[in-house]
């Protein structure tokens, strides 16, 4: 199926400002997932959007192989930010048949990893919405910067939560792959109670009565979700965090 992928970016995170352009492993932190989204074997086109000149510069200079979309606006989510770019004459020429939201933190993601979520819909074309799960490490469970997702039976979504789901929880993985016409869906649908009080847009599906696929990674991968998590990524890369 022809595939977007699409990498919301905004330069005003609350937990990390200015976090899609800060150093990481030599890098800045939303090159790593252009790289994997680039590495794709499915990706039909790739694109950031964002509402930030600031982002549109440096990435227009880094890696000019790909889009980047000046979406101007308010968004609660960048699930929203992404059904806005649907009309876009960059996106809308390719004619997508799947749209992946992958968020712009997660910095472990392989072009391997993607294919393996745009898999889950050959297998079964029921499938409207889904996801990457990880194992939780046990010390994340209390930390409410990590998301957690109970899965069921059949391998959809019960719940994600950023407080403790208990042992059968995995983490959850920043990236959701969404059909054309249930993307346009969201945009239309209003905030629900679950969505509002988790501050998580993957909900909204779930209080809408769309399953979430869950495609479980056998490894555990990282985000850069706060200031200590891009300290020790760098650590971890042997680069150290500069200003």
């Amino acid at each position: 199926m022809r595939t977007a992928i699409l990498i919301p970016a905004r330069m005003e995170s609350k937990r990390l400002p200015g976090k899609p352009l800060l150093p990481a492993g030599g890098k800045p932190v939303i090159q790593w997932t252009i790289d994997a989204a680039r590495a794709s074997k499915q990706a039909t086109c790739v694109a950031v959007v964002t509402d930030s000149n600031e982002i549109v510069k440096q990435l227009v200079c880094q890696s000019p192989a790909i889009d980047v979309l000046l979406i101007e606006g308010q968004y609660r989510n960048g699930t929203e930010r992404t059904a806005r770019t649907v009309p876009h004459p960059s996106i809308d020429r390719w004619k997508p048949q799947l749209f992946v939201n992958l968020q712009c933190d997660e910095v472990d993601l392989t072009g391997e990893d993607l294919d393996m979520l745009l898999a889950a819909f050959a297998a079964d074309p029921s499938i409207c919405v889904a996801t990457l799960a990880c194992p939780l490490q046990l010390h994340d469970r209390a930390d409410n910067a990590v998301v957690k997702i109970v899965p069921d039976r059949r391998g959809n979504a019960v719940y994600f939560s950023r407080w403790d789901l208990g042992a059968a929880s995995l983490q959850h993985v920043g990236v959701y792959a969404i059909r054309a016409a249930s993307l346009q869906k969201y945009r239309d649908w209003p905030v629900g109670s679950c969505e509002q009080t988790e501050n998580l847009e993957q909900l909204r599906w779930l209080e809408n009565g769309i399953p979430i696929r869950v495609v479980q990674l056998d490894r555990h991968v990282r985000s850069i979700n706060t200031e200590r998590d891009l300290t020790e990524f760098n650590a971890t890369c042997g680069t150290a965090v500069t200003a």
